[in-house]
C-alpha cells in the first residue's frame, strides 16, 4: 500500500513535469488587485481548558481576539485566505482594559498590541507589517497589506508582535492561519503553484485541515517563582500544572509561566490544539488523501508529531488522568508510524515532495502534510518527545 501511494505522489509530480510550457505569456488584461476587508477586535474573554490532570475544565479568562467567524472562548483567531496580488485590509480594535499605574511601573503595558503577519513578504514599514507600531487599549489600527503578484502560494500565520506584551497575548492563543492561496501554471522559466495538483481523479481539491498548535501557560494562583500551584504524581515525583481550586480563573500574567516546560505529562502541560487539549479530529474518510497545515503558534518546545492506529476498544483519552497517559499511548497507539509526505515547509514548497514518517515542527515553523488512512477506525496524532 505504500508503493501505491508513492505512485500516486510521483503521479503527481509528473503532471506538473508535462504542464511546464502551457502558460509561457499572458495576454489577459489587466486588472485592478482585489481588496480584502477584515475587521478584528482583542478583549479579555472568559472560556475553560480540559485539564487531564484534574479531569475537570478549568475556567479561564484570556486576551483574545474576536470577530466575524470565531466565537468566544475559542481562543485561536480565524482563518484569512488570500491570493497573490491581493490587497488585504485588517482595522484592528485594542478593546482590552488600560493598564493601572502599578501595572505600567512593573513595564510595558502588557495589552498594548499590534499585528504581525508571519512569513509574508511584504513591506514591514508604514501601517504594513510594522512590529513598531503600538496600538493602546481603546485605540485601533487601519492596516493595509499589498501581497506582490509573485509571492509564493502557502501557509503563514498573524499575531501580535508588540515588544514586551506580545508574548501574554500569543501565550493565551492569539494567533491565526494566514493562507496564500496559487493556481499559477508552471512555465519553462519558473514553477508554478503546488495548489494546482492536489486534486482527486474527479478534479476535486483534496480536504485541508488547518491544525494550529498552542503553548496557553495559564495558572489560578502562583508561587514564588511565578509558577501554578505544584502537586505530586502518584510516584511521588513533583509536578508543577494549572491546578484551579473552585472560585478561581486561570490567567496568563506572570512572565515566568512562560519558562514551563512543554513536555506533556512530564509537566502537566499539554499543546492545545485549535485551541483545545486533546480534541477529537473528525470528518476524515479512508483512502483518500488530506492536506494537513500545521502551524506551531508556540513559543518554545520542537513537536516531532506522527501518526499510529489506535487500538479498537481502547478507552477515550478524555477519561484518562494526566499521570496515566503515557502507559495509554504504549498501549493502545500501536503499530508503525504512518507515513506522510511533506510537500511545503515555513509556507515554502519543497523542491519535491518528501517520505515522512514523522515531522518536527519549532516554533513560528509551519509543515504541510498530505496525509492518508488506510482503513476506517480511530488513530494517535502524537507528539513524540
Amino acid at each position: 500500500m505504500i508503493g501505491r501511494l508513492a505512485n500516486a505522489v510521483a503521479t503527481i509530480a509528473l503532471a506538473a513535469a508535462s504542464t511546464g510550457a502551457l502558460a509561457e505569456t499572458s495576454t489577459l488584461p489587466a486588472k485592478s488587485p482585489p481588496v480584502l476587508a477584515f475587521k478584528l477586535q482583542t478583549a479579555m474573554v472568559r472560556g475553560s481548558f480540559w485539564n487531564p490532570w484534574t479531569q475537570k475544565n478549568d475556567p479561564v479568562e484570556l486576551r483574545s481576539f474576536r470577530g466575524e467567524g470565531m466565537t468566544d472562548g475559542d481562543f485561536v483567531g480565524r482563518s484569512i485566505r488570500v491570493k497573490p496580488g491581493d490587497t488585504l485590509r485588517i482595522r484592528l480594535d485594542n478593546n482590552l482594559p488600560a493598564c493601572t499605574k502599578e501595572e505600567l511601573a512593573q513595564g510595558p503595558c502588557r495589552n498594548d498590541t499590534n499585528l504581525h503577519t508571519h512569513g509574508l513578504w511584504i513591506s514591514p514599514s508604514g501601517n504594513s507589517d510594522n512590529v513598531m507600531i503600538s496600538i493602546p487599549p481603546g485605540e485601533g489600527f487601519d492596516y493595509e497589506f499589498h501581497i506582490p503578484q509573485d509571492h509564493p502560494a502557502g501557509t503563514f500565520w498573524y499575531h501580535p508582535h508588540r515588544h514586551g506584551s506580545g508574548m501574554y497575548q500569543l501565550g493565551s492563543g492569539m494567533a491565526g492561519a494566514l493562507i496564500v492561496e496559487g493556481s499559477r501554471l508552471p512555465t519553462t522559466a519558473r514553477p508554478g503553484d503546488v495548489d494546482i495538483l492536489l486534486k482527486d481523479d474527479r478534479g476535486r481539491p483534496f480536504p485541508e485541515r488547518i491544525l494550529i498548535f498552542q503553548n496557553i501557560p495559564y495558572a489560578c494562583a502562583f508561587e514564588e517563582d511565578g509558577y501554578g500551584r505544584s502537586v505530586r504524581s502518584s510516584e511521588g515525583k513533583r509536578m508543577a500544572q494549572p491546578v484551579c481550586q473552585p472560585g478561581e480563573i486561570g490567567r496568563v500574567e506572570h512572565f515566568k509561566q512562560f519558562f514551563v516546560p512543554p513536555d506533556g505529562a512530564a509537566a502537566g502541560r499539554f499543546f492545545p490544539l485549535n485551541g483545545k487539549v486533546q480534541p477529537v479530529l473528525g470528518g476524515t474518510v479512508a483512502g483518500r488523501f488530506e492536506r494537513w497545515r500545521i502551524l506551531a503558534s508556540g513559543f518554545h518546545g520542537v513537536m516531532r508529531l506522527g501518526l499510529r492506529r489506535l487500538t479498537p476498544g481502547a478507552p477515550d483519552l478524555s477519561t484518562v488522568p494526566g499521570p496515566q497517559q503515557p502507559q495509554w499511548i504504549e498501549r493502545y497507539c500501536t503499530g508503525p508510524l504512518l507515513p506522510a509526505w511533506q510537500l511545503a515547509r515555513d509556507g515554502l514548497t519543497r523542491p519535491e515532495i518528501r517520505k515522512a514518517d514523522d515531522s518536527t515542527v519549532a516554533p513560528g515553523g509551519r509543515i504541510d502534510l498530505l496525509t492518508w488512512f488506510p482503513a476506517p477506525g480511530r488513530y494517535c496524532l502524537l507528539h513524540r518527545v
